[in-house]
């Protein structure tokens, strides 16, 4: 259902504004809202400001905050397959010294980072100088001596296909001031040391741009077989402060649970400064405006009894976008994700979820039609629920998984199912015997059984749409509206299948849509002007029926998913099993089989999803549904490494 709500108008003391939005936050049922549907806002706005919300200090801890758990993250202690997060009370997070501990515990993280970041590219750098000295390890020439009074010395490069020998004797004729000696060379180039008298440098580079030689710049002190052996001396040094720091880290993220809780802490302050923002205040008072559902007015009420402060309660007006809360049962809440994703409710319609929940769960099972893939969907819904710590999303989510799985088992087993025929193959291929799974329908040898099934369901699929639409004009005071717009069509509906049936069915469902269409005749263009225009009305309201017609058509997909996935199944079995019955055959069969069978669920269950919903919002949403709604969304704190274990639900 959807839940009445009331607007609620708060004026305090300054002093206990922190209290006040912290006491709301952990109760999670007041939603703040703009100061401008406050009903005198003109009035109080002239005395009051604007709250300031005052947010990018506590935006930065955050962030820090954020960087370093993402930093120790990898050194701590993994919590298994199901890890679970630290339980807190919401008092926990109203606590500064939380976030002052992890802010310590920051400084340290950060200390280290920027210390390994640093040695990281000290080691980076000793790493390059080694590569760019390794070819000039036998030169004998100190790197830092590059000239004397008369004479300089240069390092070149040249391509490893040239005559190095050639390019000496060239060099002596071109350049008798110079001479040059070969240091190393590789697969791509060999190195040359060239001493020449200062007077030849000109000519030196000349001859260097002819012969394709590359000056290369060498720095460094002493020999360059000592700077390799520095440098190397260096990179071990870093691994080994590297390491250290490492260990610190690992030191350091045992206390982890110290930066999780200061993050949902200071993710709670940054929720409640942001709320002030939404406020009107003085020096001394503040005025706060929201929403707040009817159920839960006691509980905040007896809330606010400890301050010094005066609320009021009203009914929001007809020109008032109030949000929307749903509320629904235990069996009924999974199937909300649903209507969720659609989009939610008008606040002046209706909560659909009672009425299209059954369907839902019908469709899906028909649709998925494997007891095997059932059993490991309900199996995955319930120990989710059971084992994992999930917010109020991940319940309504799970508990569908659940809740889907249960109905494939259903269906799979009147179809005989399960992970295809895979029992009978196994039977027959490795024990050689032949066993028959019973099966109240076959999918293969009675597919018109199904679909005829298929249809019957939709049809009370649409009537009952049709039905939530006569209710809403009728609780809206349109008696006869849905009589002329939902009884009529009845009439026709109804009466020309039972037509179909001959006897004595055929005449009263002759009646029945004669009654039906002449109601609709002259009741559906009551709306237009002129006796003219009401009867075309009429008679153009008459082609709906092929609107309904092709809406029950729609249902058919139904038969052809459940085929779907029986079929597949089946050949993965077959697949599996052309190896024979040896032990390595089964091993491949094994192989097959899951790896198979997961396929065929996660693309056939994903299938019947999405068809099951689009059935929901196409032909049964669209006899009724009225959309729009906003969603309701109450002060709280979303904690993301810690769970609350006093949370309240709205």
């Amino acid at each position: 259902m959807i839940v009445k709500m009331d607007k609620l108008e708060l004026c305090g003391l300054e002093r206990d504004r922190a209290e006040i939005i912290a006491g709301l936050m952990k109760r999670r049922c007041v939603q703040i809202d703009a100061p401008e549907i406050h009903r005198e806002y003109e009035q109080v706005r002239e005395l009051t400001v604007r709250g300031s919300a005052e947010t990018f200090e506590t935006e930065q801890k955050l962030a820090r905050l954020g960087s370093a758990i993402k930093l120790l993250s990898p050194y701590a202690a993994k919590g298994g397959l199901f890890p679970k997060k630290r339980e807190v009370e919401f008092e926990c997070l109203t606590k500064t010294e939380n976030i002052e501990s992890a802010l310590k515990l920051c400084d340290e993280a950060e200390r280290l980072s920027d210390e390994i970041e640093r040695l990281r590219e000290k080691k980076s750098g000793a790493a390059l100088s080694i590569e760019k000295l390794s070819p000039w390890r036998q030169l004998d020439i100190p790197l830092d001596m590059t000239s004397t009074r008369e004479c300089a010395v240069s390092y070149f490069s040249l391509d490893a296909s040239h005559d190095g020998e050639k390019l000496i004797s060239g060099l002596g004729e071109a350049v008798p001031e110079a001479a040059a000696s070969q240091i190393g060379g590789d697969s791509q180039f060999k190195y040359y040391a060239v001493l020449s008298h200062r007077s030849a440098s000109d000519a030196l580079g000349a001859f260097a741009r002819e012969n394709g030689l590359t000056r290369i710049p060498l720095s460094g002190s002493g020999l360059p077989a000592d700077e390799i052996a520095r440098c190397e001396s260096m990179i071990e040094s870093c691994d080994a402060e590297l390491a250290e720091r490492e260990t610190q880290l690992k030191a350091l993220a045992e206390s982890i649970d110290v930066l999780h809780v200061g993050y949902d802490c200071c993710g709670a302050e940054l929720e409640c400064a942001r709320a002030g923002g939404r406020l009107l205040k003085t020096h001394d008072a503040f005025i706060l405006t929201g929403w707040a559902p009817q159920n839960k007015r006691a509980r905040i009420e007896s809330f606010l009894k400890g301050y010094d402060c005066t609320w009021e309660f009203t009914d929001p007006g007809e020109d008032e976008n109030m949000p929307v809360l749903l509320h629904n049962s235990r069996l009924t809440r999974p199937f909300e994700s649903i209507t969720e994703m659609y989009g939610l409710p008008s606040p002046l319609g209706v909560d659909p979820n009672n009425v299209m929940a059954p369907f839902f769960f019908l469709f899906f099972g028909m649709m998925l039609s494997d007891a095997g893939y059932g059993l490991l969907l309900l199996i995955a819904g319930i120990v989710a629920l059971k084992c994992m710590q999930l917010g109020e999303g991940g319940k309504k989510f799970m508990g569908l998984v659940a809740w889907c799985g249960a109905s494939t088992v259903i269906w799979g087993a009147l179809y005989g199912s399960w992970f295809g025929d895979s029992i009978s193959v196994i039977a027959s291929t490795y024990f050689g015997r032949t066993l028959t799974i019973p099966a109240l329908i076959d999918p293969l040898t009675q597919p018109t059984t199904i679909l005829i099934i298929s249809m019957l369901f939709g049809a009370v699929h649409l009537f009952v749409g049709m039905g939530v639409k006569a209710y809403m004009l009728i609780k809206r005071g349109h008696f006869w509206s849905a009589v002329f717009d939902v009884g009529f069509w009845y009439l026709v509906l109804i009466g020309l299948p039972l037509m179909l049936l001959g006897g004595a069915f055929m005449k009263i469902g002759m009646w029945m849509a004669i009654a039906g269409a002449a109601g609709l005749l002259l009741t559906q263009g009551r709306e237009k002007k002129g006796v003219f225009g009401k009867i075309t009305g009429g008679l153009l309201s008459l082609y709906d029926i092929t609107g309904y017609l092709s809406d029950v058509l729609s249902y058919s997909r139904i038969l052809a998913l459940g085929m779907a996935t029986c079929v597949i199944g089946m050949v993965v079995n077959q697949i599996g099993s052309l190896f024979g019955s040896s032990i390595l055959s089964a091993l491949i069969f094994v192989v097959i089989f899951i790896g198979g069978h997961l396929l065929n669920l996660a693309i056939n269950a994903l299938g019947a999803y999405v068809h099951a919903s689009r059935l929901q919002y196409v032909e049964f949403f669209g006899k009724f549904y009225e959309g729009g709604g906003k969603p309701f969304t109450p002060l709280k704190a979303e904690t993301k490494y810690t769970f609350l274990t006093n949370r309240e639900d709205y």
